[in-house]
This record gives C-alpha cells, sequence and structure tokens, in this order.
C-alpha cells in the first residue's frame, strides 16, 4: 500500500487509547508497553474486518503510544510540552475527568459485542475516508 496519511482517530479509538491513559494515572504509554501493543492489534484488527488495507504505520504500536502523549498533554495537570493531538483529544479527556464510570470502555461498549473489539462498526464511528 503506498504510504500515505493515516486516517484521523475516531471517537471510539480515542476513548480506548484514553482509557490506557486514564489506567496509567493520566500519564503517557510507550511503544513497548503490552497495553499499547494489545490496543494497536485490536484497532488493526478492527479495520482489517472493516475491508481496509493498512500500512505498516497504521494505529501501530508507535502511533498508538504517540496518541497517548497527545491525550496525556492535554491533561490539566501536565508539565511538559504541549502536543498538537486533535480536538477530541480533549473533549474526550475531558468527558473521561467528568464522567469516569460512564466513559470506561467496559461501560460504554467499546470493547463489547458491538464496539471495536467486535469488529463491527458503531454509529459513533465514521467510516474511514
Amino acid at each position: 500500500m503506498p504510504d500515505k496519511r493515516n486516517a484521523d482517530w475516531t471517537r471510539d479509538e480515542i476513548i480506548l487509547a484514553c482509557d490506557l491513559v486514564r489506567a496509567n494515572g493520566w500519564r503517557e504509554l510507550r511503544a513497548d508497553r503490552r497495553e499499547v501493543i494489545e490496543l494497536s492489534v485490536l484497532l488493526r484488527r478492527y479495520w482489517v474486518a472493516q475491508g481496509e488495507e493498512l500500512g505498516d504505520t497504521f494505529r501501530n504500536a508507535n502511533g498508538v503510544g504517540r496518541k497517548t502523549t497527545d491525550i496525556a498533554a492535554q491533561h490539566p495537570d501536565y508539565v511538559g510540552k504541549p502536543t498538537r493531538g486533535n480536538k477530541l483529544d480533549r473533549v474526550i479527556l475531558d468527558e473521561f475527568r467528568d464522567q469516569p464510570n460512564e466513559m470506561h470502555p467496559a461501560g460504554t461498549g467499546h470493547q463489547g459485542r458491538n464496539g471495536i473489539g467486535s469488529g463491527r462498526r458503531t454509529n459513533s464511528e465514521p467510516p474511514r475516508p
């Protein structure tokens, strides 16, 4: 597959990455962490199940680790240099902080029968461009 810019992260994908950051005390996780690797595998399997052809960098462990950095950098207690991330990172982070029980993936179905873990697209997941 030709090298092209990876699609923007969906809301569901950011929720899963934000949950990793939350579980890590609102700190980023590096690409070699088991949780990051597992989320990378889950996200890549999901998109393959949707019929997408993925490049090597699409939602790989480095990309998932970077997303956790972007989310952690949006936290009000973060003292490092801010990263760019995207607007939805901050929105979801704020939702996690305001409604932690409702936003946890186990409570929202993001890894359940109809979420990303199921391989079926949910209404909150827009198709990739």
